[in-house]
């Protein structure tokens, strides 16, 4: 195992079973590598070259996707934090669209639940919003 897992061994063994597929809906707890996995498969604009890391607080890890030569991007907050993983409930991932110079939201995604199959949810989300930065210029 590497460093970047965010469950303790013994959270790792009990989470281990021998179900080979989850529930739909099921909760999941991601690991930083399966979360910016997800982040790596954002099929991006001209305009963006892939994301990067802005934050790791007690809240949760940042990530931007710089649209550039813009004053918008696109933050990804998720509740992802080393040992410290909220359970369920206590948190989802948000994606929003950001205009750097007044800090201000411009437009938001619907939360993406920390479930099995997040990736199908949180990447569109993503896709979308760095589509519509355009939508927002001369607001």
């Amino acid at each position: 195992m590497t460093d970047d897992i965010l469950l303790t061994p013994a959270e790792a063994e009990d989470a281990d079973d021998d179900r080979l597929e989850p529930e739909p809906g099921e909760y999941k707890r991601i690991t930083v590598s399966e979360f910016e996995e997800a982040l790596d498969s954002v099929v991006c604009p001209d305009r963006v070259n892939g994301w990067d890391e802005l934050d790791t607080d007690d809240d949760g890890r940042t990530y931007a996707f710089d649209i550039q030569d813009t004053e918008f991007e696109v933050r990804v907050n998720s509740t992802l934090d080393y040992g410290k993983v909220e359970d369920r409930g206590d948190g989802a991932i948000q994606t929003v669209l950001l205009h750097r110079p007044t800090d201000t939201i411009v437009e938001a995604q619907s939360k993406t639940y920390r479930q099995f199959g997040f990736e199908a949810n949180l990447v569109p989300k993503i896709e979308g919003l760095l589509s519509a930065w355009e939508e927002h210029t001369n607001q």
